[in-house]
């Protein structure tokens, strides 16, 4: 038999005149008007005389005017001249002509339906239909606001609009790879802003009276006073005018205790690695986990018993950033914001338990080893 058109991941095959889904001809079906609708997952099919999904014709469905709107990896919508599909399924009550997705609802002149990955589209009658793309992952209507489809009780639609991720003057903000350390303790402007990472996962909004990340309704915001500072890969630090913070990604934050000092190292190889210190702690602004302190050894004390964290004098001139608590001290060597792909084999930056004066390397990766340096390291 001549194979005529195949993919290996296609569960449809047409072998001369036949047109076969998975191993079972499809009777009646006409092989040199075939064609597969959808990339993936290969489900909806036609020729000139009828429409498949998963090689079952949908009965009354029209191949002239059949149309995918919507598929995801488990499901499809789509519509023909008279009715409206999810899989193989009739979407009741579906006005063809008015009917659309819009930001994970799909509605048409009189009717909001929610999606749902593995089962049919259930009518949501309480909805505005009236619903329009707002940014981000919000959409918004003439009464309600959604994310993701999710209705926000709390949001007021009049005053609702996207936080937009700019800084300001150009002159409160570093470059990407500053000629100098960028530092906050004084001056808590703008400082560094990457619109690729924020974008990944940063949607923020708000209205008069609250403040929106992802979806989640952060009352504590101040929403009036507030503005971001800084940003790294998946992490942001912002402040209003109560409380400098990290936001979380799905509510509440880590409140800083100021003074702030950094960002000491912006950049690791290929990847955004950068470190702050408050009087509590250091934080390393980086999702991907290639920098680190050394944690086994940390652990041995929590925050509250090694004290408030406070710079000190370098104790020369090849160290850059010094730091103190109750039961270390912290020493970092790298002036500028390109670190060497190799700066942490070379165990340069270091942690010295006050008490034993006992060396740690301060880790760049994972992998890297805790234990103790000797005194020719």
């Amino acid at each position: 038999m001549q194979v005529t058109k195949s993919s290996i991941s296609v569960p449809y095959l047409v072998v001369g005149s036949n047109v076969i889904y998975n191993g079972v001809i499809i009777q009646g079906a006409d092989a040199a008007s075939f064609v597969i609708l959808d990339d993936y997952p290969h489900y909806y099919s036609k020729d000139k005389h009828a429409v498949y999904y998963k090689g079952t014709a949908l009965p009354n469905a029209d191949p002239s005017t059949f149309e995918l709107i919507f598929t995801t990896y488990s499901d499809g919508i789509a519509k023909d001249k008279k009715q409206v599909y999810w899989r193989a399924e009739l979407i009741q009550y579906a006005d063809v002509q008015t009917f659309r997705i819009e930001n994970h609802l799909a509605q048409d002149k009189q009717h909001v339906w929610k999606l749902y990955e593995k089962k049919a589209p259930e009518l949501a009658p309480q909805f505005d239909p009236n619903i329009e793309y707002s940014g981000h992952d919000y959409s918004r209507s003439r009464t309600q606001v959604f994310y993701k489809g999710t209705l926000l009780a709390k949001a007021k639609p009049n005053t609702f609009s996207i936080v937009k991720f700019s800084c300001g003057s150009p002159n409160n903000t570093c470059n990407d790879t500053p000629k100098e350390m960028c530092a906050i303790t004084k001056n808590l402007s703008c400082l560094y802003l990457q619109q690729y990472y924020l974008s990944y996962n940063r949607n923020c909004a708000k209205d008069k009276k609250h403040f929106y990340l992802n979806g989640q309704t952060l009352d504590f915001v101040d929403v009036d006073s507030f503005q971001w500072l800084y940003s790294a890969t998946e992490i942001v630090l912002a402040q209003d005018k109560n409380t400098l913070f990290i936001p979380l990604q799905y509510g509440g934050r880590q409140v800083i205790k100021p003074p702030l000092v950094g960002p000491f190292f912006s950049r690791y190889t290929s990847f955004i690695t950068t470190l702050f210190a408050d009087q509590q702690e250091f934080y390393f602004f980086d999702s991907i986990g290639m920098a680190k302190l050394c944690a086994d050894e940390l652990s041995k004390t929590t925050s509250i018993e090694r004290g408030v964290l406070r710079q000190i004098t370098p104790p020369n001139s090849s160290v850059h950033f010094a730091f103190e608590d109750d039961f270390y001290q912290y020493f970092f060597k790298n002036a500028n914001n390109v670190y060497p792909e190799s700066a942490y084999k070379l165990k340069q930056d270091v942690m010295i338990d006050k008490k034993t004066q006992i060396s740690y390397p301060i880790l760049w990766g994972n992998s890297d080893s805790c234990d103790p340096l000797s005194n020719k390291e």
